[in-house]
């Protein structure tokens, strides 16, 4: 037999449907100087016929059997075994291209790489099929080829998706690295697949998708991750423990950090279906455990990659499993209001809260009664069958406006979490998971995508809505009483936040029925509630509808906040009180450094009138200083200070 120059290495288990369309790709492949090793994992199905009957057609093909011990030991028993130059781990339900050993051989006797990661496909029973990236593209230029940890110290070992059968790796590599599979019944993959890439002098970059992974599949190996929960406590921990014996540990600190809570939220968003058992309250508080560790201590916001992993980490490092628990019963429950002109395109707006990567426990869509004098007659006929189908919720209520998204919820679900959207946004797909992360971190707080910074005088005046510094996102993930949530871009409040106040109907409808997001924020600033923004909410995708009414138009530019800000405040008696809670409470919430531009520009403004009429060069002098205070500010900031400077300055 010629130079095994690969050997693809498979455990198996119970996939007689699957594992012919699996084997074919195998040895149909282009390069034919291979070996197949095929592990039977004590299949109690027709798998080991079909193995036995393949190697009767192709003598590359090998197989030998062991008890039912999990595709770790599967997968080193075929390390043992393997004599090629390079080594394949594949799936027994999976299928790859014909090209996939010839193009990464080529490419790692290219490169002298030691690794080759390439994309790859992900399909399902029904037929569909995407692709997806086995790397993250946009973190090295799109020409460069070949990196290592020195290139990504801060990410290198979630750079590559933790997965075996999307690599191709040299032998000689893998056994001087001493790399092994977890020998765990699930989740054995990732400690190797990790710490591989960490180690790796040189991972060469394949831009093509050559596997076809197949996704739903009861049977694989990775369905068992529910029923194992732990696993992935134990994979994690191990990959964290050979990743602290790398010279170079201290140089990649952060990136262990990164694999280590980003696998761990992964197995708790998507393992964890019942925080009350006995399973994953171990898995919990081996996590919380971990956290508390001299590895993780000083871990920064934005170290770990996606928002929603700090949130994770800081979290459970915060919060015993008990108080855990007692967060996790809350529902998570969705909110929305709607009138005749928008109800025609609510379907679009429905429909991205469908796809939310955290579903919903429920939909509710409140309605007023004396706008439909029809009833459900007058509604679009998918919104009907949504309806019919249990997939949102109608409630049929008197129009408060805008108020009605929150208004009701929060009295009907007392101890539910209530998220608040508007009917004419398209939401991210991470909305409801990201505002969730927040409300674990922050369980008393308000979590909101978008929230804008509120302008008070030093003297205590509230300053026009036009000149508020709005969407303001430099400020994520930190508590502040300056931030004004605005209930329809996703506003998420606890079940802990349910002031009678709010709940002043009267008072709504004399002073602010057009404006809920008023009548919110002076309720939480009365009841001194923190607000924490997620993330920045960018551009909003709002939907265009021709002849609705926009409140966001008419509130902002046309005055109307203030307006209605002056009446509530009149109402309440608390013209005075509002500003003074915000002015006292600058020192509990550090915003950054941004406050000190408002008072900056307070202290300016005094000055300024002061020096009012003749003393034109103190005034220059102040506006040079302005200049000075916002060079190194981001745009959006810079062009909200202009605004208040001219507010503040203008004669």
């Amino acid at each position: 037999m010629a130079e095994v120059k690969a050997s693809v290495i498979i455990p198996v288990y119970n996939v007689e449907k699957y594992l012919r369309e699996c084997l074919d790709s195998v040895t149909r492949q282009t390069l034919n100087d291979i070996e197949v090793i095929c592990v039977d994992d004590g299949s109690t199905d027709g798998s080991l016929k079909i193995l036995q009957e393949y190697t009767e057609k192709d003598k590359r093909i090998k197989v030998v059997s062991q008890q039912n011990k999990g595709a770790g030991t599967a997968r080193n028993r075929g390390l043992t075994l393997a004599k090629g130059k390079y080594l394949y781990f594949m799936d027994s339900d999976d299928y790859c291209d014909k090209e996939l050993l010839k193009k990464t051989v080529d490419m790692a006797e290219e490169t002298g790489a030691d690794i080759v990661a390439f994309h790859y496909y992900v399909f399902d029973e029904q037929g569909n099929m995407e692709k997806r990236n086995g790397y993250q593209k946009g973190k090295v230029p799109a020409v460069q080829k070949v990196i290592s940890y020195r290139d990504l110290p801060d990410c290198i070992m979630s750079f590559i998706n933790p997965t075996p059968w999307n690599k191709l790796y040299r032998r000689s590599f893998v056994e001087n690295a001493g790399i092994r599979f977890e020998e765990i019944s699930s989740t054995n993959d990732i400690t190797f697949a990790g710490v591989s890439v960490a180690m790796a002098e040189k991972v060469a970059l394949l831009n093509e998708n050559l596997l076809y992974y197949r996704k739903g599949h009861s049977g694989t190996i990775t369905s068992k991750k529910t029923k194992n929960l732990n696993n992935v406590f134990i994979a994690v921990e191990s990959a964290v423990r050979q990743a602290e014996k790398i010279p170079y540990k201290e140089e990649i600190l952060s990136s262990i950090r990164r694999f280590a809570v980003g696998n761990l939220y992964f197995g708790m968003k998507n393992y964890v279906q019942d925080i009350r058992t006995a399973m994953a309250e171990e898995y919990y508080n081996n996590v919380r455990q971990l956290f508390h560790e001299e590895l993780f201590a000083g871990t920064r916001e934005g170290e770990l990659g996606p928002a929603e992993y700090y949130d994770f980490f800081c979290a459970v490092k915060q919060t015993e499993y008990e108080k855990m628990r007692e967060l996790y019963k809350a529902r998570l429950i969705v909110s929305v209001t709607s009138f005749p002109e928008r109800i025609p395109e609510i379907i679009p707006v429905l429909e991205s809260i469908f796809q939310q990567t955290k579903q919903a426990d429920l939909i509710l869509l409140y309605l007023a009664r004396e706008q439909f004098p029809k009833g459900e007659e007058e509604l679009p006929e998918k919104l009907r069958k949504l309806i019919s189908d249990g997939s949102i919720v109608l409630k049929w209520c008197d129009d408060l406006m805008p108020h009605k998204k929150y208004f009701y919820a929060m009295q009907e679900y007392p101890d539910d979490i209530i998220v608040t959207i508007d009917d004419d946004l398209l939401y991210d797909p991470k909305m409801l998971e990201l505002l969730y992360q927040s409300y674990l971190r922050y369980p008393e707080a308000i979590s909101a995508m978008r929230a804008h910074i509120m302008g008070v005088t030093s003297t205590g005046k509230i300053m026009p809505y036009e000149v508020w510094v709005k969407e303001y996102a430099q400020y994520t993930h930190k508590l502040s009483m300056w931030l004004f949530v605005t209930t329809g871009a996703g506003t998420l409040f606890p079940p802990s936040w349910r002031p009678r106040m709010l709940f002043d109907k009267e008072a709504v409808l004399k002073t602010c029925l057009r404006a809920d997001d008023l009548w919110v924020n002076v309720c939480r600033i009365m009841t001194h509630t923190p607000v924490a923004v997620v993330k920045d909410s960018g551009k909003l995708k709002r939907l265009k509808i021709e002849n609705a009414s926009c409140l966001y138009e008419l509130n902002g530019s046309g005055g109307m906040n203030d307006t209605q800000l002056n009446a509530i405040c009149e109402y309440l008696g608390i013209k005075e009180e509002l500003p003074a809670i915000l002015l006292a409470e600058k020192d509990k919430h550090t915003f950054c450094g941004e406050e000190f531009l408002y008072y900056e520009m307070m202290r300016m403004k005094k000055e300024y009138e002061k020096q009012l009429g003749s003393k034109n060069k103190q005034i220059s002098k102040e506006k040079k200083k302005y200049n000075d205070l916002v060079k190194s500010r981001s745009y959006k900031l810079i062009k909200a200070m202009k605004k208040i400077y001219k507010y503040l300055f203008r004669r």
